[in-house]
């Protein structure tokens, strides 16, 4: 996932980690909702509220959560109507405020990006009072009255005054004015993005991380796509009537009428001459190869289809990652195909124009089904994948056996090493 890294993290890195700082009360379902949205794009979140956020025992929360954001590549501030916990009353600061400053010492040395939000009304409400203080300015009034009318209560925050000052601090007002003065350059870090729906959030958040992101995973998605539908151009046909289709069904009925068993093998097997004209109609059609995987491979180089996983903490396949996985093995195995078997078969109609059974050896309609059974599975799983980019669920497919001989299948596939065994041979 090339999303911009900072200084302490190598570009390696595949899980960008987030720190969500706010008052818990009133940012609940809010900060539910963009752990969740930043987790479904592979990404770690930090929120002191859930069970995963590593909470040692042996510490306060507020010295956990300073601890925390030391390993954060991005720090996102909610600020809302209400002050929080206290982190030291005397000085008025609170534990939010606390946290924004630790992540800006982080932001000044390069290891952390700040994205800051507030809820509208209270923007409305920081304007308002600006305003009203500029107006009391202009009255004949002592300094104490303005101060209590400028602090009157509210019903959009809890403390006017100290949101404002610290919605000052965030905007870094005053370094900024500095710098206007000096010449100097002005302080980063200080966007303050109003917001009054999660849709302003996400649509922060897509902007400002994920730029450039969804865009290479949409592209990948359409050059895979079209990757796909060049495939089954060497797959499908088309009828006299100008209709595409795949002679699955006919693919079905010769394999139900000729089953190969374990002991066929080194025998013959008698098939109807209309049967075997169709087979070899159909692996004529069926040998084509496959000319390119490129896209495909190229795709499985990056994190398109990698999910990150909550329970392991690791980044997981989705399942079109290891659809894609099957389709190489499948298209590899197709290409493979000994055409040689197409003459063979050919030569034998040829030699018996009269006879209505013929007799062919089961080893060579072994790789003939086997062809078979692997067009139908690149067709399934081109299918499965493609009506996926349209909108829909995905829905893995059922494939064919990997061997045709009817009475082996599960035999053969209970012998195959899959990656699960691998792994519980190295652990052994």
């Amino acid at each position: 996932m090339q999303i911009a890294s900072t200084n302490k993290h190598d570009t390696m890195k595949s899980k960008p980690t987030f720190f969500i700082s706010s008052t818990i009360y009133d940012f609940a379902d809010l900060r539910s909702a963009i752990k969740y949205y930043l987790e479904q794009q592979g990404c770690v979140v930090l929120a002191s509220e859930f069970n995963d956020f590593g909470q040692p025992l042996d510490e306060h929360s507020y010295g956990a959560c300073l601890k925390q954001i030391q390993v954060a590549d991005y720090f996102v501030l909610l600020i809302g109507s209400r002050i929080g916990g206290w982190y030291d009353k005397g000085d008025r600061i609170s534990i939010t405020r606390k946290e924004f400053r630790a992540a800006y010492e982080l932001h000044a040395q390069g290891q952390l990006k700040i994205i800051t939000f507030v809820r509208a009304d209270v923007w409305t409400v920081k304007e308002d009072r600006k305003v009203l203080v500029k107006y009391l300015e202009k009255l004949d009034l002592n300094d104490a009255a303005k101060q209590q009318i400028s602090n009157a209560p509210s019903k959009a925050v809890e403390d006017a005054q100290f949101i404002i000052d610290f919605l000052e601090e965030v905007g870094r007002n005053k370094e900024t004015a500095e710098a206007a003065k000096s010449g100097e350059p002005p302080p980063s870090g200080n966007w303050i993005y109003s917001f009054s729906k999660f849709e302003d959030v996400i649509s922060v958040l897509q902007s400002q991380v994920f730029a450039g992101l969804a865009k290479v995973h949409a592209a990948n998605r359409r050059i895979l796509r079209n990757e796909l539908l060049r495939m089954l151009t060497s797959i499908l046909s088309k009828s006299t009537e100008g209709k595409t289709y795949f002679p699955e069904y006919r693919i079905d009925e010769l394999a139900k009428k000729y089953p190969i068993q374990g002991d066929d093998i080194g025998k013959k097997i008698s098939i109807e001459r209309h049967d075997l004209e169709m087979l070899f109609m159909i692996m004529v059609d069926q040998s084509r190869k496959i000319s390119t995987l490129q896209v495909i491979e190229r795709v499985l180089a990056t994190d398109t289809f990698l999910e990150y996983d909550d329970e392991s903490g690791n980044l997981r396949e989705h399942p079109i990652y290891d659809a894609l996985i099957s389709l190489q093995s499948e298209v590899f195995d197709r290409n493979n195909f000994d055409r040689k078997l197409i003459s063979e078969i050919g030569l034998a109609l040829q030699a018996h124009p009269k006879v209505q059974k013929i007799a062919i050896p089961a080893l060579q309609l072994l790789p003939i089904q086997g062809l078979f059974d692997r067009s139908v599975n690149i067709v399934r799983i081109c299918k499965a994948i493609l009506l996926h980019f349209d909108g829909n669920q995905y829905v893995a497919p059922k494939l064919r056996h990997r061997s045709p001989i009817t009475d082996q299948k599960q035999q053969l596939d209970h012998e195959r090493v899959a990656i699960a065994d691998v792994e519980n041979f190295i652990n052994q």
